[in-house]
């Protein structure tokens, strides 16, 4: 196989496919990202600005990929960054409400003994036109945890799964039922607020 630039772009191009391709699945870690260098037979890393013509399989040349965390300076520095909880927009209320109530409905399925984080986000977030970066912020939140479980395919990689914080308060009123938040902060005014005569008296006095 021949491939053309040089080796540091073909080596980025190669993470970027993997990357978008999802084939590694859940074995990236969270935070981290792909890296792929390319070497010779003998194990020796190829020159960056080589060509990528002077790397091939056929000659014994192969691909190792590893994982690197993404880099301090690719998020904002912690102090810029303000609450999720003061920047929320209303909208993004509303996503957060469908996320949770959709994680708990898959959660209460029967024979579901946990739920995937890469099946809950490619397949149940997207029929649900939820936005994928709610999922994030949830696991940020503490709102959504993640662990990790076996895998009943392949033990070696086990699979991340995703689970609600049932105690979070952002929990409990996206699943209290309509009713309740309808009437959640009503309380009845007291009787001396209300002015006027008792309704006995004004009966007895239309009867006259």
């Amino acid at each position: 196989m021949h491939i053309n630039g040089t080796i540091e772009e073909t080596e980025r191009s190669l993470a970027a496919k993997l990357e978008a391709s999802g084939l590694l699945g859940d074995i990236v870690p969270p935070g981290f990202h792909i890296r792929v260098t390319l070497k010779n037979e003998n194990g020796r890393k190829k020159h960056r600005d080589a060509s990528a013509r002077s790397w091939t399989a056929e000659a014994g040349g192969y691909m190792e990929i590893e994982f690197e965390p993404v880099p301090a300076a690719a998020h904002p520095p912690l102090e810029q960054a303000p609450s999720p909880r003061h920047e929320t927009a209303p909208d993004s209320d509303e996503h957060m409400t469908r996320l949770l109530r959709a994680l708990d409905e898959v959660e209460r399925r029967p024979g579901y003994q946990f739920v995937a984080l890469k099946r809950f986000r490619d397949i149940i977030m997207t029929a649900g036109a939820i936005r994928k970066e709610t999922l994030s912020e949830a696991i940020e939140r503490k709102i959504v945890m993640t662990g990790k479980v076996p895998n009943p395919k392949d033990a070696r990689y086990p699979v991340t799964s995703i689970r609600l914080n049932r105690q979070a308060p952002e929990v409990q009123e996206a699943l209290r039922p309509e009713a309740a938040r309808a009437t959640a902060g009503f309380s009845p005014l007291p009787s001396s607020c209300l002015k006027g005569e008792p309704l006995s008296q004004t009966v007895l006095r239309e009867r006259r």
